[in-house]
């Protein structure tokens, strides 16, 4: 029996150890140890997602709110609570058969001319305040100990491409006619190339989304030169891209051996040049 904890590799009058991609040699040469890829920047993972270290590995899970659990693979939230007895409830079969709305979501930069003023609104539980037509709520009955019930609204969970296309095609018909408005999911950016005009087109807005039944929360910013929407902070320069949600790239360590090149694909390259402005992927030579 060799005395390497995974690999073993002979050579005259000697033997060196190695270990499984994911793992680190001791100081000792024989015992390999888990690297903790969670301990370097999350990961690499979103800001809005948490790195789970496994065994020669990691995941980079959603982070779920109150009332909901995370499913094993960690990519999504599933469940809602009802009163004070959580009730877990499994869509997949269900979202098999679920139709897309095939909505398109719009893109920021070619909606801000000679925008100077902005107001970020955001709607309020966004699903729950879109109610389920009567037919479609038997489908997503579920089984207590105190019976069986149903949505009367749409519950998160549902396939995750419809249900975002459906709410923002409402929302879009919400504010739908009305100038200086772009609209994506919750997300509602009110803009105008001066006060007066900002204010006036809040006001019409605000009036629009009160006829729709629709509640804001609290997060919502009124009348400020700058914002945050979207991962972006837009002003009247235009948009350019928000430092938190790339502080990861921007801070990440040059990789200096095998296991930090494989820590760096966690992004892909199109992915990376993605967050990068006025960079030509086809002018980038690689050494």
């Amino acid at each position: 029996m060799h005395p390497c904890s995974h690999y073993c590799h002979n050579s005259p009058g000697s033997f060196s150890c190695s270990c499984n991609p994911g793992y680190s040699l001791e100081r000792n040469g024989h015992t390999c140890k888990d690297i903790d890829e969670c301990d370097n920047n999350n990961g690499g993972c979103d800001l809005d997602n948490e790195c789970i270290n496994i065994d020669g590995s990691f995941i980079c899970a959603v982070m779920c709110k109150d009332g909901y659990r995370r499913s094993g693979d960690g990519q999504r939230c599933i469940g809602q609570c009802l009163s004070l007895t959580c009730a877990s409830i499994d869509f997949t079969k269900l979202n098999e058969s679920v139709k897309r709305e095939n909505y398109p979501l719009p893109a920021v930069k070619e909606s801000l001319a000679n925008a100077r003023m902005f107001t970020k609104l955001d709607a309020n539980s966004s699903f729950w305040q879109t109610n389920l037509a009567e037919e479609s709520r038997p489908l997503t009955t579920f089984i207590t100990p105190f019976g069986r019930y149903c949505c009367n609204r749409l519950p998160f969970g549902i396939n995750s491409q419809s249900a975002n296309e459906f709410f923002q095609k409402r929302m879009s018909e919400t504010v739908e006619g009305y100038p200086g408005v772009l609209c994506h999911m919750d997300d509602v950016l009110v803009f105008g190339a001066s006060q007066e005009e900002h204010d006036e087109r809040l006001e019409k807005i605000l009036e629009a989304i009160g006829k729709a039944d629709l509640t804001l929360n609290e997060k919502c910013e009124f009348s400020k030169p700058s914002v945050k929407f979207l991962g972006q902070i837009v002003d009247a320069s235009g948009c350019r891209v928000d430092p938190d949600k790339v502080y990861a790239i921007a801070e990440m360590t040059k990789p200096t051996d095998i296991s930090g090149v494989r820590y760096l694909n966690i992004l892909t390259l199109d992915q990376y040049f993605k967050l990068i402005q006025g960079v030509n992927t086809d002018d980038v030579l690689w050494e």
